[in-house]
């Protein structure tokens, strides 16, 4: 069993908000925010903000990352952010199959699989997204649709890289609604997260983080972040105001 004390991650994913001066304060605040030792605090931000992470988080303790990659290191493809452009900026993290990506944008496994694999290789922890819609949820066929989710997004992918990555449970029903997986769901489908990743990677359940995702906040914080199996939470729009931030980032243990 997974100790329930075990050190969080705090990540924030502003997606496509704030301009650059409400950015530059926001970092400014984070940047002298205290947390918890050994604690991880992670802050995903929109592309053109990497320059300005580097300068003002560069001697903090708050590592950031970028919202997207692509796989390839150069090439012809307009629009695109290569890893190489993210890690020259300092960025250590990036998403990887967030529901947005996947469902506004068309990101399918093997892409996904493409972008893991690319990311391994230069060393910059993925953050691996997976949540099932409303229906599957509605029907209890959620398990399989994330154990598919996991299965083809980590194909080739062998055991020690799977360590590295960081998996992050978000509910599609639950982001950016207001509704919150119940902590008895939180942990169950944790947990079968869990144990799917060991089936898959024999031993290595103990060695994984976890996070959850979905309208995450200050008010249910405390009792997300003490559920069994949760070793961090990924927060949206909650993570945009530094109070409710700060307070998310410094939980209470139960």
């Amino acid at each position: 069993m997974v100790k329930k004390l075990r050190n969080k991650i705090l990540a924030a994913n502003w997606k496509m908000n704030l301009n650059r001066l409400e950015a530059f304060s926001l970092l400014q605040k984070i940047s002298n925010m205290t947390i918890r030792e050994n604690d991880k605090e992670i802050v995903f931000v929109p592309s053109v903000f990497l320059p300005m992470c580097e300068e003002v988080l560069t001697n903090s303790c708050v590592f950031y990352g970028a919202q997207n990659v692509y796989f390839e290191e150069k090439g012809a493809f307009t629009g695109e952010l290569s890893i190489t452009h993210i890690s020259d900026f300092g960025a250590r993290y990036a998403l990887v199959g967030h529901s947005e990506r996947r469902n506004i944008f068309g990101e399918n496994s093997e892409l996904l699989n493409k972008k893991l694999k690319g990311l391994l290789s230069h060393n910059i922890t993925p953050v691996l997204c997976i949540g099932e819609p409303l229906k599957e949820r509605e029907n209890k066929t959620y398990e399989a649709f994330l154990y598919k989710q996991l299965k083809e997004a980590m194909v080739g992918i062998c055991a020690e890289d799977a360590k590295k990555i960081i998996y992050a449970y978000e509910p599609i029903w639950a982001i950016g609604t207001g509704k919150t997986a119940r902590p008895g769901d939180i942990k169950t489908t944790l947990e079968f997260i869990r144990n799917t990743l060991n089936y898959m990677y024999e031993g290595i359940k103990e060695e994984v983080y976890i996070l959850y995702g979905g309208s995450v906040k200050k008010d249910n914080i405390d009792e997300i972040i003490n559920t069994n199996h949760c070793d961090g939470v990924l927060v949206g729009g909650a993570a945009l105001d530094f109070d409710s931030w700060n307070r998310i980032v410094n939980y209470e243990v139960k």
